[in-house]
């Protein structure tokens, strides 16, 4: 269920509650109470499904992103600068490690396999 079909059903459920409440009928008011909680749990479900969905999609886009412009390192100085500049902050080395420089053929054909930028 979408996060918004669990809104508009809070919303239905909030409204069936002003009538619950002015009954003042045990059972339709704990059914209202259970059908609250259910409808909370189904909000907290949705919102986790929703950040799963959009970790995924984030880490897709940046492996593609990252692994086009590491293969500009070689030649584009500004991408140089800026893989430079970023992973020597960040302390680290490629976006998923050094091996990802293995693609990098300045990199990967030298006679010393073990040379890689400096910040590695």
């Amino acid at each position: 269920m979408s996060l918004i079909g669990v809104g508009v059903c809070t919303f239905l459920l909030s409204s069936l509650g002003f009538i619950f409440s002015a009954s003042e009928d045990r059972p339709l008011l704990l059914a209202y109470g259970g059908l609250t909680a259910a409808l909370a749990l189904a909000q907290i479900g949705t919102v986790f499904a929703a950040m799963l969905v959009r970790s995924s999609i984030v880490s897709s886009a940046l492996k593609t992103k990252s692994g086009s412009a590491i293969l500009d390192y070689e030649t584009n100085h500004g991408t140089r600068d800026k893989w430079d500049y970023l992973q020597t902050n960040l302390r680290c080395c490629g976006p998923y490690g050094f091996r990802d420089y293995f693609s990098v053929r300045s990199i990967s054909h030298q006679l010393f396999p073990n040379v890689f930028p400096q910040f590695c």
